[in-house]
């Protein structure tokens, strides 16, 4: 079996595969048979190498990533816009902006001891709402892949 076919076919049954570094995540790791688990360390260089070239992140996803607390840069214009009216006070802002750094911070915190928190709404709108797509994909992704 092929790097390329071990990986497609773990990913076919579900397995999310990551490269950090020189290491190799998996998940969930018990999908994973004992056979499987040779085949990975015996092709591991090589499967390192098709993660990086299959997934390279966009820099606007590792841009978020990096500065995900600071929500206020990442508030979605448009539901700004339609909550707060065209031209929002500053303070309204920052309100939000905290409200969504805080939902960060749970969703995170959730993440890492395994129960998610319950849905947040921020300003009468789903937390969904006030963050682009690329930032809940790379909370969740880099949250729920280790």
């Amino acid at each position: 079996m092929t790097a390329a076919d071990l990986v497609g076919r773990l990913q076919a049954r579900g397995v999310a595969l990551r490269a950090e570094g020189d290491r190799l995540r998996l998940r969930p790791a018990g999908a994973v048979s004992s056979a499987e688990l040779e085949a990975l360390r015996r092709h591991k260089s090589e499967i390192l190498r098709l993660l990086a070239v299959e997934s390279p992140r966009p820099a606007a996803a590792t841009a978020i990533a990096a500065h995900a607390d600071n929500a206020l840069a990442s508030l979605a214009a448009g539901t700004l816009a339609e909550v707060c009216g065209p031209d929002p006070s500053p303070h309204v802002v920052a309100g939000i902006a905290w409200d969504v750094r805080d939902a960060i911070r749970e969703i995170r915190a959730g993440i890492a001891s395994g129960t998610l928190p319950p849905r947040r709404i921020v300003a009468g709108r789903p937390l969904a709402d006030w963050l682009p797509l690329e930032a809940l994909a790379v909370l969740l992704r880099d949250g729920g892949v280790r």
